[in-house]
């Protein structure tokens, strides 16, 4: 959900979301997603009432009856309007850093 706070603040574009049904379990069956179809929706719900989500849908783990449920809670929402506030910066998979400069030098540089 962080990512999605994040993304709600700064994005000028729409935001979708496909999550798995929860973190996969590894058994000896293979990958188990833990979450219900009825937590999926709730999840799904804030997503779209707390940070302007536009697109819900489903990715590992999700069966029919996951989406219909999340189809029932959402179908009648509308997103919040959005103030998104753009920052400039330099991002990568895991971070990203805002290109502000105080009276210091600002240095930016890439290890490989």
């Amino acid at each position: 959900a962080e990512h999605l706070r994040y993304l709600s603040r700064h994005a000028r574009v729409p935001i979708s979301v496909m999550p798995n049904a929860g973190l996969p379990v590894l058994t000896s069956d293979g990958a188990h997603y833990p979450l219900s179809p009825a937590e999926l929706a709730d999840a799904q719900e804030a997503f779209v009432r707390d940070y302007g989500v536009s697109l819900v849908g489903g990715c590992c783990g999700t069966t029919p009856e996951h989406l219909r449920q999340v189809v029932e809670r959402v179908q009648g929402l509308t997103p919040p309007e959005r103030s998104p506030r753009p920052e400039p910066g330099a991002a990568s998979l895991y971070q990203t850093v805002p290109f502000r400069q105080d009276t210091s030098y600002l240095a930016i540089g890439e290890r490989t």
